[in-house]
């Protein structure tokens, strides 16, 4: 009788665990690693980017050039944990600017695709460029 209660917990466990296909994880951790409600900065080559993640819905960004211009806002985002430490984000910004991320905590790398407007492209009259940075946090 134990031996069948104990298969039957083992088994309850496994299907309450099995990611289902499609399935998309879920977006918050109880690690270090998390981002949700945390601050962080995000060195680029040729900016830095100070980032607000408020919640698994919504980030503030504020970025500084080499030349000492400064752009911010807040935006909805498309936010999913693809494990403890990796984060995918997306969002579009106000002016079309499309920022497709990924950031590792632990490692702390983020890798960014940026799409804009370029009416000289052949392409949709966009552009696209992936640019790599470090993170860390900020709090």
């Amino acid at each position: 009788m134990k031996k069948i209660i104990a298969q039957i917990s083992l088994l309850t466990l496994f299907i309450a665990c099995e990611k289902k296909e499609g399935e998309i994880l879920p977006t918050t951790t109880t690690n270090d690693y998390s981002i949700i409600g945390k601050k962080a900065i995000i060195t680029y080559p040729e900016l830095k980017a100070e980032v607000f993640y408020i919640s698994d819905s919504t980030l503030h960004w504020k970025t500084t050039d080499s030349a000492g211009n400064i752009a911010e806002g807040d935006e909805k985002v498309n936010y999913n944990l693809l494990n403890q430490n990796q984060f995918f984000i997306n969002w579009i910004e106000i002016d079309g600017t499309t920022i497709s991320q990924v950031v590792d905590t632990k490692s702390k790398k983020v890798i960014t695709y940026l799409s804009y407007t370029d009416e000289e492209s052949p392409r949709g009259k966009r552009t696209g460029i992936p640019i790599e940075g470090s993170f860390e946090f900020n709090n």
